[in-house]
């Protein structure tokens, strides 16, 4: 499955295949990747998502009361459809930083 990207130079339109994308279930419209491209063969290499993202958490089961001093982690879904671990303070509706390369929320 190829991803499309607009080059914000020269506004051509660029297709990335997804398996060159880390992270790449984390993606989502308009967020701005950067790319390393074979400069002889004019090929991508690879394509790197930002550092963090911020998503809305889409679904996750209710906190247990009292979890909140000890840091406890609990599965998410998030607007994208990855799943993600994230604070059990979090819920629903919930927009979260998250990391793409560990599927850790950062904050919530």
């Amino acid at each position: 499955m190829g991803y499309h990207f607009l080059h914000t130079e020269t506004w051509e339109e660029v297709i990335v295949p997804g398996e060159s994308i880390e992270g790449v279930e984390f993606l989502k419209d308009g967020d701005i990747c950067e790319a390393m491209v074979h400069a002889a063969i004019d090929t991508i290499l690879t394509c790197e998502m930002p550092q963090n993202v911020v998503l809305e958490i889409t679904y996750t089961e209710p906190g247990i009361k009292g979890d909140t001093a000890t840091n406890t982690l609990k599965p998410a879904t998030v607007e994208t459809g990855a799943r993600c671990v994230c604070p059990s303070s979090a819920t629903s509706a919930t927009k979260c930083a998250s990391t793409p390369k560990t599927a850790h929320m950062l904050s919530a």
